[in-house]
């Protein structure tokens, strides 16, 4: 018999929770919340003893659930993450995506039997750091980008992403109520985009897209400059990204507008035989 359980949680689970959950992003509002829970109660796990699991789609176009949360003790994760393995495979899922783990920490996944399918790096940048670009690329302008948008970031992602990375249209629109979004247009066609936002006082970078064509003519520190610009006018002095390890050209490229590397390392883990 386990010593360890999960169930749906109740509305008194929710309204404990709630505030929690908002704080630490994994919701945008307690609104979105209680949507989840009225029309998909299994999305949010708890125990007896009060650990806490969210669940979402990781992408449309794979059959991965993830981890948005897991709030637990150390010792339990892995038995914790061999139910929700379990749980996501009862719902037709065919893998589980942990939440981004500081490489220090991941042995209790591992320990549940996931991989790491990919490691991100940290970058900072302080305002008094930045080295912000001049003039414009040939061709080159930026607009805001809207809703109508979508289908046009859509394929900017399926040209530039593996699909693990790729968006789906689910998370652009909720990018759309939480975040900036920018387009990068040549000679009038989509090349590229940024996504960022500030939260509690800080930027964040939280996706820079130029399609492989158009790399290397100025296109990706243009539009790093205007986030740059934007987060500044917002009275933030910090702005901070996270890249693939093995992304040599974008670390390259933000190295050279001012942002540092932290050190630290964060792995998302599954199980699936071809992960990494």
């Amino acid at each position: 018999m386990r010593g360890f359980s999960l169930h749906d949680a109740t509305r008194g689970d929710i309204d404990r929770l709630s505030r929690s959950l908002v704080a630490s992003r994994v919701f945008v509002d307690t609104a979105e919340i209680l949507g989840v829970h009225e029309t998909e109660p299994w999305r949010i796990q708890v125990s007896p003893r009060g650990d806490v699991a969210v669940l979402s789609d990781w992408r449309d176009h794979l059959a991965y659930l993830a981890l948005d949360a897991l709030w637990c003790r150390t010792r339990v994760i892995p038995e914790a993450l061999g139910l929700l393995r379990e749980l996501a495979t009862a719902r037709g899922y065919s893998d589980l995506v942990s939440p981004p783990t500081h490489l220090d920490d991941i042995g209790p996944y591992e320990a549940a039997g996931m991989r790491t399918e990919q490691v991100v790096a940290s970058y900072q940048l302080l305002r008094a750091d930045a080295r912000l670009v001049a003039g414009v690329p040939e061709g080159v302008s930026l607009r805001v980008a809207g809703v109508e948008d979508i289908p046009a970031i859509l394929a900017l992602d399926a040209r530039s992403f593996t699909p693990f990375w790729r968006y789906d249209a689910r998370h652009l629109e909720r990018f759309f109520r939480t975040s900036h979004l920018v387009i990068a247009e040549r000679f009038g066609v989509p090349v590229g985009y940024t996504l960022s936002n500030v939260d509690r006082g800080e930027g964040v970078l939280g996706r820079l897209c130029v399609v492989p064509e158009a790399r290397r003519l100025g296109i990706g520190a243009h539009l790093v400059a205007d986030v740059l610009r934007a987060v500044f006018d917002c009275g933030c002095d910090r702005v901070m990204l996270s890249t693939q390890v093995e992304n040599s050209v974008s670390q390259a490229l933000y190295v050279k507008m001012g942002f540092r590397d932290t050190g630290r390392r964060f792995a998302f883990l599954r199980y699936g035989p071809e992960a990494g």
